[in-house]
């Protein structure tokens, strides 16, 4: 009970912290988008940082030295909130999420702005091509994008089937694609209940080897999708 009333109260500076940043990003901000990007770069780290220690979780990061320079395509399994800020800091800089529409919200979506994040309406289907193509247009520009092909966070600790077509992000771009396992977020908050919201686990991010689109033959390339969800999975169950 005490880990969690600690968490709480520091994620309640944590918050405060982020809406301040989030209004200087608003109505003060007279950078240009690369010198902002790189500031963000600092501040997500600082942020991500911080909700990792405040969790006080045992992490391993494995594959690190996989990660190419550059704008590349996370693509990752999802169990928790947490996997947002572990998945961050453990890459070390700011990411670009595909979010739902229902997180554009006043402060937090000026904030997830900032990080090249885009907001999809899945009941949209004209505007979710856009928000697709504003994904890969960040890619291009060298900016890093990261999705969880489930769709949403596995509410059974198993990886479900990754949706069709959700890879398009690496397809059309050209960028790297990187397959991630993170396990372990799951126990530190979706599995527990009060007085004991947040406990201590240990928790492990794995960064698997890129895969280049151009590079694939013809039949992987039509299988990309399963094939990265086999991979992800295989590793996971390893871990």
């Amino acid at each position: 009970m005490l880990n969690t009333v600690i968490f709480l109260l520091k994620f309640f500076v944590f918050c405060i912290g982020l809406t301040y940043h989030a209004i200087i990003f608003k109505f003060f901000n007279k950078r240009d988008e690369r010198d902002q990007y790189n500031y963000m770069r600092k501040l997500t780290y600082k942020y991500a940082y911080k909700l990792v220690k405040y969790s006080k979780q045992k992490l391993d990061i494995i594959g690190k030295e996989n990660v190419p320079e550059g704008g590349i395509l996370l693509v990752s399994n999802h169990e928790s909130y947490f996997d947002i800020p572990y998945l961050a800091y453990c890459y070390g800089s700011v990411i670009g999420f595909i979010a739902k529409k229902e997180l554009n919200i006043p402060v937090l979506s000026s904030w997830m702005r900032e990080m090249k994040c885009i907001f999809i309406d899945r009941g949209d289907v004209r505007k979710s091509i856009q928000v697709i193509n504003d994904g890969i247009s960040n890619l291009k520009k060298g900016y890093t994008m990261a999705i969880f092909p489930e769709g949403h966070r596995s509410t059974t600790g198993e990886i479900m089937e990754f949706k069709k077509g959700s890879l398009r992000l690496g397809t059309k771009s050209g960028a790297p694609i990187v397959p991630v396992v993170i396990k372990g977020t799951r126990n530190i908050y979706e599995n527990n209940k009060l007085p004991n919201l947040i406990k201590r686990s240990n928790v492990t991010v794995c960064f698997l080897p890129p895969i280049y689109y151009d590079k694939l033959s013809t039949e992987d390339q039509k299988n990309l999708t399963l094939i990265v969800e086999n991979k992800i999975k295989e590793k996971y169950n390893l871990i």
